[in-house]
């Protein structure tokens, strides 16, 4: 059986200093970044002064002094790079942003058999000495194994200054049953934080290149995918 995609989440992430007790569903709609009605519909599950979250629509934000998270798990994803940039651009263009995070994670059913074959191509066994011949898995008992893999690409990335693509493949935590988690972050550095002094370049980032990192964290995950067997 063809691993199948079950989940799909994308989450934007911006780091510098930011004030949880002013970005409220009530200041977004006092400016036009959300309808009143969704301000008053607005599920709020975190209100504190170093820590906000909240949900209008099929978006979740979340805020704390040096974070701002903004994520969905329904497309079209870009509906939240849409919103970050004008939130940066109309609203917040004098906080200090001095990094920006695209994350996609897309969890897929797989045959347990298949997921077992692809764990030890990713790492076998006999790489861990002695010790590995302790994680084969026998009868029912399917609790030995690969938890989790990570590769990085540092380099030859020329839509940013600094940065890097990090993959990660885990066991899902979403998907009941045998799943496995392909995690995408797409990460640009913009500078050092005492350099930075406004979020002109992460909006630009963001307008320019959120579409086209969901498209290329898609056909990373497409890739990986092909290769279960």
């Amino acid at each position: 059986m063809k691993p199948t995609l079950d989940v799909s989440e994308a989450v934007l992430v911006l780091v510098g200093k930011f004030s949880p007790t002013l970005i409220t569903p009530g200041w977004l709609a006092n400016y036009g970044l959300i309808s009143l009605e969704q301000a008053k519909e607005a599920e709020v599950s975190i209100s504190h002064p170093e820590v906000s979250q909240f949900s209008f629509g099929a978006l979740t934000l979340f805020v704390d002094s040096n974070r701002l998270q903004v994520k969905t798990n329904q497309s079209p994803f870009v509906e939240i790079g849409d919103f970050a940039a004008k939130l940066l651009a109309e609203l917040l263009h004098s906080t200090p942003v001095w990094a920006v995070g695209i994350n996609l994670s897309q969890h897929y059913r797989v045959d347990l058999e298949a997921r077992d074959r692809f764990g030890e191509r990713l790492s076998p066994r006999e790489l861990w000495g002695d010790w590995g011949k302790n994680t084969f898995n026998h009868d029912a008992d399917k609790s030995s194994g690969l938890v989790s893999v990570t590769m990085r690409q540092g380099r030859d990335l020329h839509d940013r200054e600094s940065g890097h693509i990090e993959v990660r493949i885990e066991s899902s935590s979403v998907v009941k049953g045998s799943a496995l988690n392909i995690h995408v972050n797409d990460h640009y550095s913009i500078g050092e934080s005492d350099k930075i002094f406004d979020s002109f370049r992460a909006s630009e980032i963001i307008r320019v290149g959120f579409d086209a990192s969901i498209r290329r964290s898609e056909q990373i995950a497409s890739g990986i995918v092909e290769q279960i067997q």
